[in-house]
C-alpha cells in the first residue's frame, strides 16, 4: 500500500474484498497476514474513503478475530486455579510490551540470539503478535484514518 497506492485505488474495492475473505482463512498465518493491512490501510489518506462501503462486514470480523481462543484462555488462567493467598511474583507484576515480529530476537552478530527476556520465563504465546492483538489493534486505529 505504500509504494504505489495510485495504482491500487482503482481495485481497491476488490482488494478489500479479498482481504475480507483472507482475514477469516482458517490458516492462522493467512489471517494475520491479511488482518496486518487493516493497519497499513489505516495510515493511508483514502482510508475512510475506502472502508467506508465495507465496515458492515469488516467490524464483524474483526470483532471475531479479537476473541480470545481456548488456548488462550487456558494460559491466562495459569497453572494455579485459585491463587488469591499467593503472593504474587516481581516479574508477574512487570508489563509485558509489544515487540515487532522483526524484533522478537536481536541477533548480536556473534551468532548468538539476544532475546532480551532478562532470564524472566514469560508465556511466549501470550506476548507473541497473534491474530487476536491484530485484529484488536485494526479496530483501534481504522477510526483514526487520515
Amino acid at each position: 500500500l505504500e509504494v504505489r497506492l495510485d495504482r491500487l485505488v482503482p481495485q481497491m474495492n476488490n482488494i478489500i474484498d479479498f482481504m475480507l475473505q483472507r482475514t477469516q482463512d482458517q490458516d492462522e498465518g493467512v489471517a494475520l497476514e491479511a488482518c496486518e493491512f487493516w493497519l497499513s490501510l489505516a495510515e493511508q489518506p483514502i482510508c475512510k474513503e475506502a472502508l467506508q462501503p465495507h465496515l458492515d462486514r469488516l467490524v464483524p470480523v474483526l470483532v471475531r478475530g479479537m476473541k480470545y481462543s481456548e488456548i488462550d484462555i487456558i494460559l491466562l488462567r495459569g497453572d494455579v486455579e485459585e491463587d488469591e493467598n499467593v503472593p504474587d511474583r516481581e516479574e508477574d507484576m512487570k508489563p509485558r510490551f509489544h515487540r515487532s515480529r522483526s524484533h522478537h530476537a536481536n541477533n548480536t552478530g556473534d551468532g548468538e540470539d539476544d532475546d532480551d527476556d532478562d532470564g524472566l520465563d514469560d508465556d511466549s504465546s501470550l506476548s507473541d503478535w497473534n491474530l487476536r492483538k491484530c485484529s484488536a489493534a485494526a479496530w483501534m486505529f481504522w477510526p483514526m484514518c487520515s
